[in-house]
């Protein structure tokens, strides 16, 4: 396993509904997430990565 200080790559998880009764509640938690990471990386990214 790599050490997390020299990975390239922040893998981040989101476990939410995307069907069912609550999948608008996840599908806008997704596009938020989606939102602030694309964000951030326009910004150059965590640490310019």
């Amino acid at each position: 396993m790599i050490s997390p200080l020299l990975a390239k790559d922040i893998v981040v998880v989101q476990v939410a509904d995307f069907s069912a009764s609550r999948a608008v509640l996840g599908k806008a938690m997704n596009a938020g997430a989606k939102a602030w990471f694309d964000h951030v990386n326009a910004q150059g990214g965590v640490s310019g990565n």
